[in-house]
Order: structure tokens, then sequence, then C-alpha cells
């Protein structure tokens, strides 16, 4: 039963709740008492300690939705010291039970079994580990903090709220939980599902080159990539392929502690399964056949910055099981190397897969799901982003028309064009296009583009390559050719480097030079011992065409064909 500072507010919250506009607002309502009566249950248990802040979670196994924070004082809070480890939400979304902390010790226990410690030590998956959101809370001052289910109208679970405390030197902080959570509890069945049923607020995500480009839909989602930039959790960017997860991990990376430090990228889609740990991780001269010298990885490469990894799904499962290590320890050891480093790096990873369909096909590893589940959003697609679609378009018109060093613009009829189309390639299939109609208009002499020429535009898309390999043909001519339009020394004789790259990724799926040639049908270089002479000018091919973009070749395939 509530006792009575409660429940003599209770009318009056219900009240303002419902006349409450936004998530925000309501979090402001609901939360404060919960603080209060927190702070009460430690001064009743004559508990050396103080109440910080309470935090009300909006999520779901796809990650974030919404957060708000109350601090004691009567303060808002700083939203980017909100967040809750991610295995609390998944003992909470599992149990649907309140969960008392101990940051300090590293353990959880139900109130309902308090003598029964989880910890990571003693039950693999427990509640709470001693990770990156450990060492956030007690930076925080947090050290204990009880955790309860938040249920909308229909029961559903849709969140949770936690109240944070420091009491340091205590062990009797869980007896006052005991005492406090059938009130806090019995508040929150209440108020909860009035405060789930709000509408979260969209905030403007203001000018800002690296998204140029902020709707209705997207303005939440950015928000919580606002808060989200300033830890050094692993964060989850899923959604579907060309919704734009490379450039918000560039966002997210600006905006971080780690900001002045190097931003690197692995597509995993692009590195063979055999060298991906090698990649990843790097290797010593001498590891393996055909490793002449020494190659840091792309986390030694991300040192004192952030590395983004992006189809993540496509991870062979002895690379999941050395990145979970990693994760875990934040240590890893080259290949061929004597001993460990330190990995002083915050992971961003990107998938367009359904990591926890994945996880029961067998091709991902569950214990890594929760790994990079801490922080997760789901990015929509562009047809759930209409608003967007205008303007984007005329963002990358305008960018278009700057590197041919002219101006252009897009007459409403085309705009209007462009916002009924469906875009199932998202932002990428939308720039395509939009570059298509602005060749289309150059070709007439204008700088104007009009409907027609976004219809002719679109005609040629519909009339494109419909297999894997032919769009992505399609797309690496387009790439090809927008290097050269941006001041790369190549010409149509480089396009040959197709053919390093073809016989780079069959050596590393065959494991050897041989079998690779015998793959792509020349078997005949082979008895006839002209393959060296083959690879010697692939290779050559390899660094003239990378040195003409000023760019090191890619670490995977420069070994490959080297053996």
């Amino acid at each position: 039963m509530m006792g009575p500072p409660m429940l003599e507010d209770l009318t009056g919250a219900v009240r303002r709740l419902r006349a409450a506009g936004a998530f925000d607002q309501g979090a402001q309502i609901v939360l404060p008492p919960m603080l209060d009566r927190a702070a009460a249950a430690l001064d009743a248990a004559s508990i050396s300690g103080r109440a910080l802040r309470a935090v009300v979670a909006l999520r779901d196994d796809q990650g974030y939705a919404a957060l708000a924070v109350h601090e004691r004082g009567g303060t808002h809070g700083r939203v980017e010291e909100q967040l809750t480890s991610g295995s609390v939400w998944r003992w909470i979304s599992k149990h649907q039970l309140p969960l008392a902390v101990d940051v300090l010790f590293g353990e959880a226990r139900r109130l309902d079994e308090p003598d029964l410690a989880l910890s990571a030590a003693t039950h693999p998956g427990a509640p709470f580990d001693a990770g990156p959101s450990r060492e956030v809370m007690m930076a925080r001052g947090t050290t204990h903090l009880l955790v309860l289910p938040l249920q909308d109208e229909r029961g559903a679970l849709r969140g949770m709220v936690s109240v944070e405390v420091q009491a340091r030197g205590e062990t009797r902080v869980p007896e006052a939980w005991r005492a406090c959570e059938p009130e806090l509890t019995a508040w929150l069945d209440l108020l909860g599902p009035h405060l789930c049923a709000l509408e979260v607020q969209a905030q403007e995500a203001g000018a800002d080159p690296l998204l140029p480009v902020c709707g209705a839909t997207m303005a939440p989602i950015v928000r919580l990539l606002r808060v989200f930039a300033a830890q050094d959790e692993t964060l989850l960017l899923a959604g579907p392929t060309g919704a734009g997860k490379s450039r918000l991990a560039r966002f997210c990376h600006a905006r971080s502690a780690r900001a002045e430090g190097p931003f690197e990228t692995v597509d995993l889609l692009s590195v063979p399964p055999a060298m991906q740990a090698a990649e990843l991780f790097g290797w010593r001269r001498g590891a393996f056949t055909g490793a002449d010298r020494d190659h840091d990885g792309y986390v030694t490469r991300a040192g004192g910055g952030t590395l983004f990894l992006d189809e993540i799904d496509k991870l062979s499962l002895d690379a999941q099981a050395s990145l979970l290590r990693l994760l875990e320890t934040r240590r890893y050891r080259p290949l061929g190397s004597p001993g460990e480093r330190a990995a002083d790096v915050r992971f961003l990873v990107g998938t367009n897969a359904d990591l926890r369909a994945e996880v029961r096909a067998g091709r991902f590893r569950e214990d890594l799901y929760y790994r990079v589940q801490v922080l997760a959003v789901t990015l929509p697609p562009l047809s759930r982003r209409t608003d967007e679609v205008g303007a984007w378009a005329t963002h990358m018109l305008r960018r278009r028309a700057e590197e041919a060093g002219v101006e252009a613009s897009l007459t409403d009829a085309a705009r209007r064009l462009l916002e009924r189309a469906p875009w199932p390639g998202n932002l990428r299939q939308l720039d395509n296009a939009v570059r298509r109609a602005f060749v289309i208009a150059s070709a007439r002499s204008s700088t104007r583009v009009e409907v027609e020429d976004v219809e002719a535009s679109l005609a040629a898309e519909a009339a494109g390559p419909d297999s894997p390999l032919g769009a992505a043909l399609d797309e690496a001519a387009r790439a090809f050719v927008e290097a050269v339009g941006g001041g790369a020394r190549l010409a149509l004789d480089d396009a040959a480097i197709f053919r390093a790259h073809v016989l780079g990724a069959a050596v590393a799926s065959t494991g050897d030079l041989e079998s690779a040639f015998a793959l792509l049908g020349r078997e005949n270089l082979v008895k006839n011992r002209n393959h060296h002479k083959a690879i010697d000018r692939e290779r050559e091919r390899l660094r003239e065409f990378y040195a003409a973009l000023g760019e090191a070749p890619p670490g995977w395939l420069t070994e490959a064909l080297r053996r």
C-alpha cells in the first residue's frame, strides 16, 4: 500500500499526466515522487547516502525509443548520463520483476530472493556486468539502483524505470529497496500507462553538415543518438540498406569525447571470412604464408577513436568469438604477436539484418548479440520518412552541382514526383536518381531539373540490372565515375582493377593462388606456370590504381595477391 505522501499526490499526478503534451513532460511528473520516496527509505533505514536521479526509458528488443531523467533537487537532469546496462534490460524484459543492483560489487539481486547474488563471475549472462555501463554509473556517483518494469494500459512491457542512489560502503541498501518497492511499483502501475501513451516529442537536429536533413520521424532517433554519442558503450545502428547508417555513425563519432581521434570503417561484406579476424586485429610478420611485414588492423588504427563495423551479421563465427572477447576484456592479440594489447576504441556496429533471426539460425552468437544490443536504435526506411525526401533531394542536387561548379535547382513538380516514389533503396537510391536527373538535365544544357528529367532518371533505374552482382557492378561504376569527377586521376582503362579484386577474393576464398586461378577457369595459366606473371600484373595494377586515388589498398587484398 502506498504511503500518504504518494497517495495524496496520485489524483493530481494523473490529472497532470493527462494534460501533459509530451513524454518528457510526463516523466517530470512521474519520476520526482519516486526519487523522494527512495530518499525517505534511505533515511528510515538510517543509511548514510543520498538519492541521485530517476530515469525512465521506453524501449524494446530493437532498442531505445525515448529517455528522460530527473535528478534530485528539481532539475531535469543531464540526459547524456541516463543510460542503464543493456544486461539489466535483458533481465527485466524476460522476468518483468524489480531488480536491485549493487554497482560497486557488480551484483544484482531479486528482491524476493535477497540472498541470491547474481554476478557475472558466478552467473554468465547475469543482469549486471562490469562493462562500460558500470564505469559510467560509478563516474556519476551511482552505487546502487532499483530497476522497475514499465507497462502500458494493456500490461505490455514498454520499458523500465531506474532509481539511483549513492551509498558508499553500505550493505543495507536492499533493505531500503524492499521497504519502498511496493509503493513505487503501485505508483508506476497506476501512472505508467498514462506516461506510455504520451507522444515522444521530436526535436530539430539543427544545422549539421553530417545530418543536413532531419524530419519528424527521425528527430526522436537523432535526439537519442546525441545521448548515445557521449557514451563509450557499443552502439548498434540497425536498419535497411541505404537508410544512412554510415552517415549517422560519423555523426555519433563527431559528438563523442573521441571526436579528435580517428574514425575507421570496415565493411565486413567486402572482407573474405578467412581474413576478417586478421583485418580487425592485424598481424605480425611471419604469422602466415605471405605475411612478410607487420600490418596494423582496424582496432589498432582506430586507437583513441571510433571503429564502425558495418554489416556485422556478415562476421564469421570464428571472428565473432574474437570480437566478443575484445568487447568483454578490451584486449586483443594481433595474429602472430606474443602478447596482448589494450583496445582504446569505441565500437559502433551496423546491420540491415534481423540479428535475433540470425541467432536463431545459428549464424550469429547469442552472447555477442546481447553484447552489441546495449545501445541500439533502428533507422526507419525512407518510405516512413516521406517528409524528408524533398529536402534530401535538394541537398543531393546542390552537392552534385557544387562538384560540377554550377548552380542547380529542382522544380516543384519534380520534387513532388520524387516524394511520391517508393524508394526501396532508401537514401542511396534517391541519391542515384538525383544524380542521374542532374546529368540528364545537363545534357540539354540546363541546370534546372524538371519533372521530365526525374521521369527519365526513374525509368533508367527501372531498366537497370536486377541481379545482386549487376546491382553491385552498377554502384561500383557510379562510384568510379564519381571519383573521377572528384579529381581522381583515373581513366577508363583503370576500370580493369576489378580483375585484381576478383582474383584477391578468390585467393581468400580458396586459400591459395593456384586454386583461385582454377576456380576462375584459368587452370592453363597454372599448368604453363604463367600465373606468376598474371599475379604480378594485377599487383602492379592494384598499386597504380590506389596511388591515383591517394589511398592504400585494402590490407586483405594486398596479402591475398602476395601469396
